[in-house]
């Protein structure tokens, strides 16, 4: 009568949904586990390589600010990375030697400039100061303060004496009379002016070529340096240049470079010392060794410039020797020429050194600039010079017969103020002296 369709099954959908629950749970945690795995990874990872290769950076940066004392040292198992660390140290090295070479080469070059420097103002300085002992002076300070020694002395050799005689010393020395006169081969300066080679001694107290001298131990017992070089003039020594004491107690010593610039300033003043021989040759009378007319006018038109500049008083001389005529026809005119050289000798006694001016003015006559001396004090200067001469010139051994001079005295501004009419005054009054009996002084009025 009817029909009927019956399905019969299991339902596992639920079943499944527990399988499916269950797989994804599964999955995640095998998911957070990989990604927690992954991250300890990538700290490892970068811990192993970025870390040193940072460190690498950071050193890299060191460099290239300058710093190339200090090692690089990277801490890592990578070959790469050690050999990047090795080419990098490398490197540092190689600049650090270019920049120590550089280094080395601007003091060498600092050096020379200085030298140079050096050696061009002095130059500069011969041409302004001439060949005075001023400028023998500025050479020997510039010798102290380029070497920063504490003092130093320029010696010449006497041929008379046989010995080394100091001409001047700068710093804190001793006066001349004191210093000692070293000969040939004795002491340090002794030894250069024999050899012509600079000694440098930084332990004087051990050096056999000190030597002291007798009644200077106690001073040379402060000498605890020496650096000596010769003065050449075409390879003849004259003479020897000396500084002694870095400044400072724990100074180093002299060195080489030292010995090259002295050696350079040294050769400025043996031509100073030579030019101003070859000059006072030119300008000196051979037979007295006073000066030419010609040099004497000069210095006097000078003197009139700066007495007139400061608003100062000098004073002129004019001598002459009396009844020369008779000297040269009674016992002959060689004797006639001793007579001149000795009167010559005694009115340089009475000068003033590197102040006082006296030339030959011609024949038996002589003539003297006195700077900033009035006529009180011209006339007195005078009559010394007149009673020297009176009681010193005869002569028996020599044959010169006694004699005496006559003086005229002028003073500027009062009786003239230029050159010709200064002299004139002079000349008037020594003709009133001869014609008031001569050997005797007379002032313009």
């Amino acid at each position: 009568p009817g029909r009927a369709i019956v399905r019969i099954g299991y339902d596992t959908r639920e079943r499944i949904d527990v399988v499916v629950s269950e797989t994804q749970r599964s999955l995640l945690w095998i998911f957070l586990v990989a990604a927690l795995v992954g991250a300890l990874l990538s700290v490892l990872l970068a811990h192993a390589v970025v870390a040193p290769i940072r460190n690498l950076a950071q050193h890299a940066g060191n460099v290239a600010f300058s710093e190339y004392d200090q090692p690089i040292a990277v801490a890592s198992s990578a070959e790469e990375i050690l050999v990047l660390t090795s080419s990098l140290n490398k490197m540092r090295e190689k600049i650090k030697a270019h920049i120590d070479e550089l280094d080395s080469a601007n003091v060498s070059l600092d050096r020379k400039v200085f030298e140079l420097r050096t050696l061009f103002d002095v130059a500069e300085t011969m041409n302004f100061k001439s060949y005075s002992p001023e400028l023998l002076a500025y050479i020997l300070d510039t010798s102290l303060r380029a070497l920063d020694a504490e003092w130093g002395s320029l010696w010449l050799y006497s041929s008379e004496s046989e010995q080394l005689e100091v001409k001047m010393v700068r710093g804190a020395g001793y006066e001349r009379e004191e210093v000692p006169k070293p000969r040939k081969g004795q002491g340090i300066a002794g030894v250069v002016f024999e050899s012509g080679k600079p000694v440098i001694s930084n332990e004087v107290a051990n050096d056999p070529r000190f030597v002291t001298f007798e009644g200077q131990e106690e001073f040379e017992h402060k000498i605890r340096q020496i650096i000596c070089v010769p003065l050449l003039v075409d390879n003849e020594t004259i003479g020897v240049v000396n500084l002694v004491n870095k400044k400072g107690e724990d100074a180093e010593g002299f060195d080489d470079n030292d010995a090259h610039l002295l050696a350079a300033l040294s050769s400025q003043a043996a031509r100073a010392l030579e030019h101003a021989k070859l000059y006072d040759l030119a300008i000196r009378e051979s037979k007295t060794g006073l000066y030419i007319p010609r040099y004497f006018e000069a210095r006097l038109r000078e003197q009139i410039t700066q007495a007139r500049r400061f608003n100062q008083s000098f004073s002129v001389l004019i001598t002459d020797i009396d009844h020369f005529k008779k000297v040269n026809d009674v016992h002959g005119h060689l004797i006639g020429d001793e007579v001149i050289i000795k009167v010559s000798h005694f009115l340089t006694e009475s000068l003033r050194e590197n102040i006082d001016i006296a030339s030959r003015w011609g024949g038996e006559e002589f003539s003297v600039i006195l700077p900033r001396t009035d006529k009180g004090g011209a006339a007195a200067f005078s009559e010394r010079y007149r009673r020297q001469v009176e009681t010193r010139s005869e002569d028996k051994k020599a044959k010169t017969p006694k004699v005496t001079v006559s003086v005229g005295v002028a003073t500027f501004p009062e009786d003239g103020s230029t050159v010709e009419a200064l002299m004139q005054s002079a000349d008037d009054a020594l003709y009133a002296a001869k014609r008031g009996g001569r050997n005797r002084v007379c002032t313009a009025s």
